[in-house]
């Protein structure tokens, strides 16, 4: 039975499969010659997911962002770092107290640090997808890297680093990019995106969708957002 992410993992989970889809992947390039994030590639040092929250507090470059659990991160940036507002390219100064923030980069979540590669702020209905898709988690969805495959059933390592388990069938339905694929075609460390329904206490997927990764700053198509086990996951697809 797949369970529901706590704490961090939990809300960098929502981040990335209702989110960063959102607000990152139909971002504009910057401007010629100025490089950055292609389409909305966020992923960066580590292959951390990315921390979302409030902004507490501006210092000399630097945030205070406050998440939903009340875990506080210090965010730090630099003239590398990339800025969004609205889905376009912002500055440093755009970032204002109470704003909504996600930053992605290396983080480190024991020390609550975040060396920032991008930090986009969030409107009040992406924040409002935030809290649908976190309600959701385990419930109508879930992501991560898949650990092991014996039959029918599927175990993920989720957002949280911890084991999930579902279950697919006849109606189940396997997709990588814009291609249908067979149960055959996934492997052991395949990044996935399920969505589905718990059935009798156990998930079981209505369409499985293999996600290929890309890194900051890679410059290709826009199917997917990539890194560590809370790699971005795009929303389903209907």
């Amino acid at each position: 039975m797949a369970s529901k992410p706590a704490g961090y993992s939990t809300f960098t989970a929502v981040c990335l499969g209702a989110l960063l889809t959102v607000t990152l992947a139909t971002a504009q390039e910057p401007p010629r010659g100025q490089g950055g994030p292609a389409g909305g590639w966020v992923m960066g040092g580590n292959g951390m997911p990315p921390v979302a929250g409030s902004v507490t507090a501006i210092g000399h470059n630097e945030l205070t962002v406050k998440t939903i659990q009340g875990e506080v991160y210090k965010v730090t940036y630099s003239v590398n770092t990339h800025f969004l507002k609205d889905r376009q390219p912002a500055k440093s100064e755009d970032v204002k107290l109470g704003d909504t923030v996600v930053a992605a980069g290396v983080v480190d979540a024991n020390a609550r640090t975040v060396a920032a590669v991008l930090v986009a702020e969030l409107d009040p209905e992406q924040a409002k997808r935030i809290h649908e898709a976190q309600a959701n988690y385990g419930k109508t969805w879930l992501g991560g890297k898949i650990a092991a495959i014996d039959e029918t059933r599927l175990t993920i390592t989720g957002m949280d680093g911890k084991p999930a388990t579902f279950i697919v069938d006849e109606n189940t339905s396997f997709k990588k990019r814009h291609d249908s694929i067979t149960l055959a075609d996934i492997k052991v460390g395949d990044r996935v995106r399920v969505d589905g329904v718990v059935k009798d206490g156990a998930f079981v997927a209505s369409t499985l969708s293999v996600i290929e990764p890309r890194p900051v700053g890679e410059h290709g198509p826009r199917e997917g957002m990539g890194g560590g086990p809370g790699a971005p996951l795009p929303p389903p697809q209907n």
